[in-house]
Formats: C-alpha cells, sequence, structure tokens
C-alpha cells in the first residue's frame, strides 16, 4: 500500500511540477511576445514619424519656394521692368498649388510636430509683415503717378528676412528629422 501511495504521490508530483514549468513557459512567452508586440509598433511609430518629417520637408521647401517666387514679380514691378498688372498676373499663377500644400504644412506642424511650432509661428509672422506691404504697394499702384521704386529698399529688407525665416523653418525640420534618425539608429 505504501508503494501505491508513493506512486501516486510521485505521479501527483510531476504532474504539479509539469503544470508549473507549462505556467511559466507561458508567463515567459507572453512576456516576450509582449515586448515584440511593443517593439514592432515603436518601429511603426518612428517610421510613420520618418515618413511625416520627410513630407513635411518638401511640402515646407516647396512652400517657401511659392512664398519667395510669388512676390519676385511685384519686385520687378517696382523696379519698372514689367507693369503691375502683369505681375500680378505671374504670381497667381505661381499660387496655384500653394493652398493645398499649405493647409497640408499647416496640418502637419499643428498636429505631428509641435517641436516646430515656434518656428513656423515666426514664418507665418513675416509672411503677414510682407503681405501686408504688398497689399500697400498694391493700393499705391492705383494712384496715378505712381513710383514703384520708393518700395524697393523695404521690399528688399523684407525679402531677406522672409527669406532668413524661409531657412530657419526649413533647417528645424532638419533637426528635429536628424534627432528622430538617431533615436531610431540609438534603439537598434
Amino acid at each position: 500500500m505504501t508503494e501505491i501511495i508513493m506512486g501516486l504521490s510521485a505521479s501527483v508530483l510531476t504532474g504539479v511540477v509539469a503544470l508549473l514549468a507549462v505556467y511559466l513557459t507561458n508567463q515567459g512567452n507572453r512576456k516576450i511576445m509582449a515586448l515584440q508586440i511593443y517593439h514592432e509598433r515603436c518601429k511603426e511609430e518612428q517610421n510613420l514619424t520618418r515618413e511625416k518629417l520627410e513630407e513635411l520637408y518638401i511640402l515646407a521647401s516647396h512652400y517657401c519656394d511659392i512664398l519667395f517666387a510669388y512676390r519676385i514679380p511685384y519686385v520687378n514691378s517696382m523696379k519698372g521692368e514689367i507693369t503691375y498688372e502683369k505681375a500680378r498676373n505671374i504670381a497667381i499663377k505661381s499660387l496655384e498649388s500653394a493652398e493645398k500644400d499649405y493647409h497640408r504644412l499647416d496640418m502637419l506642424v499643428k498636429i505631428y510636430f509641435e517641436v516646430l511650432h515656434e518656428d513656423y509661428n515666426k514664418l507665418i509672422q513675416v509672411r503677414d509683415e510682407v503681405d501686408v506691404f504688398f497689399c500697400d504697394y498694391e493700393l499705391s499702384c492705383r494712384n496715378e503717378g505712381f513710383e514703384g521704386r520708393k518700395f524697393l529698399a523695404i521690399a528688399s529688407v523684407l525679402m531677406k528676412k522672409l527669406t532668413n525665416e524661409s531657412d530657419e523653418f526649413v533647417s528645424s525640420i532638419v533637426r528635429v528629422a536628424r534627432e528622430q534618425y538617431k533615436l531610431e539608429v540609438d534603439s537598434r
């Protein structure tokens, strides 16, 4: 009878040890699976962020080019090289794709890249300042005997300011992208 009890005890003990081993193995597998899922999510987020930064860089570069190119015909008009009306027609053509790009650019900065808000807002403030100046120029062009050259000095200063802010904003995007890329490389 003791042999039967000993056999049963051994069987029960073996079963308990086997169940404990299975339980511990499952716990380990769950932790590994959770780490794998976490790692995959991090990689997906990094890839999404990288893609958004690349898109933002392209949109910002294009938008900044348009900000400058839009105003060049008006500067040429101030110099007397072309008429104001011709400058306006050229400028309007340069804006055909800008509206869609601007809204996408604005959305990316406001939703995904809060770190860029300050530089972006500086660019928009300078853009608005330049717009006010060029609106004043447009109103002045409607007067007979108007001399556009008197606007050139201010236009030159404002265009330089716009170029500097545009360059600074694009450089900020590059800095953020490099920081992001450094994080991706370090996490590998």
